[in-house]
């Protein structure tokens, strides 16, 4: 044997509200800001739709949910607490509206709506605007002129590439703008990074041409240096060189001529053109000591006419022989009135004399 289902008896009233509140319908105490109270009506209306209350049932559902400051308004309209309620459902939505949601304050979203601009935001954030603006201005929504609307709020860089098949239908425009941001975006980072590498680029140039400068600043103050140097230690060795006041002539030491000295190696008993010492042999350190440089080759010399006779002669036009270098110090060099000074610098290919 099969049992019977139970027969439940009517739904009483304060379990239907229990079932309202479970659903999401809650109490309404009243506020000054228009869009919370217009927020509390749409939800409470979704409620009522999904629960498929009459409009009897809605209007005593609604009135429950007053509490506070709203019930306390709703008793100063007229008829309110009149029972069996002779209001309706709609009188409530008036009511309520003319309260909470003046026609000030529509009219007020409406001209936002019509003024509406992308900004700063993106396409999906533009459209969620868009969308809770739209219900102020039934009468553009409801035509071609949603589409017009939308497209005059985008941003032009994006409105610059909608073609007008986008425009035929609303999802095909809102597509499409889609696809432009996407599009922009891609050309921003691809600029952004350029740029960035271009800094970074000409950051590395700048420091190189830094670096160069400055290493020919340290060359040229060198260079400067070193050329004031080897000036300043000339001078000097041609002021210590005085005049013999008995030959004439610019040496140090004693004077040959006086002594009888050989002018070649410096020993008494003979001269230069008797010399027992080669001529390739003399160098700077015998030179050192008779004030003046050997002589070699043809031509006008500093101490004579440069011409030659005899054996002199007839030996210096057939000895030939390489021209040497001799290293010396410095204190040997300063020692030397005819030595050559030359600095040579190791960071340029520059040769001073």
């Amino acid at each position: 044997m099969h049992r019977a289902a139970p027969v439940h008896g009517p739904e009483t009233r304060e379990r239907r509200y229990d079932k309202l509140r479970k659903m999401g319908a809650v109490d309404f105490v009243g506020t000054t800001d228009p869009a919370k109270a217009e927020m509390w009506l749409k939800q409470t209306e979704r409620v009522f739709s999904l629960k498929q209350c009459t409009p009897e049932e809605k209007f005593d559902y609604a009135v429950s949910l007053l509490q506070g400051d709203a019930y306390a308004w709703w008793e100063t309209i007229p008829d309110s607490t009149v029972q069996p309620p002779i209001l309706t459902w709609n009188d409530f939505l008036r009511e309520f509206h003319d309260a909470y949601v003046p026609e000030v304050y529509k009219d007020q979203k409406e001209k936002e709506f019509l003024e509406l601009q992308q900004g700063n935001r993106s396409v999906a954030e533009y459209e969620v605007q868009f969308n809770q603006l739209s219900r102020y201005a039934p009468h553009m929504i409801a035509t071609e002129k949603k589409c017009t609307r939308f497209e005059f709020g985008l941003h032009f860089t994006i409105r610059n590439r909608i073609t007008q098949t986008d425009s035929e239908s609303y999802s095909k425009l809102k597509a499409a703008a889609i696809r432009s941001e996407k599009l922009d975006s891609e050309s921003r980072n691809f600029q952004l990074n350029k740029k960035r590498k271009n800094e970074q680029t000409g950051g590395f140039r700048e420091r190189k041409e830094f670096t160069l400068s400055s290493q020919r600043s340290f060359l040229s103050s060198s260079k400067g240096n070193n050329v004031r140097s080897t000036t300043s230690n000339t001078i000097s060795v041609g002021a210590s060189t005085a005049t013999c006041s008995h030959c004439g002539r610019n040496h140090r030491g004693e004077c040959r001529p006086l002594t009888g000295k050989c002018f070649r190696c410096g020993e008494p008993g003979h001269i230069a053109r008797n010399c027992p010492m080669p001529r390739e042999e003399t160098t700077i350190e015998q030179s050192r000591f008779s004030g003046f440089s050997p002589s070699r080759g043809r031509g006008r010399g500093r101490f004579g006419t440069g011409r030659r006779t005899g054996t002199e002669g007839s030996q210096a036009s057939t000895e030939q022989s390489e021209a040497r270098f001799f290293a010396m110090t410095q204190e040997e060099a300063k020692a030397t009135p005819t030595s050559l000074w030359v600095m040579i610098y190791l960071f340029e290919p520059q040769l001073a004399v």
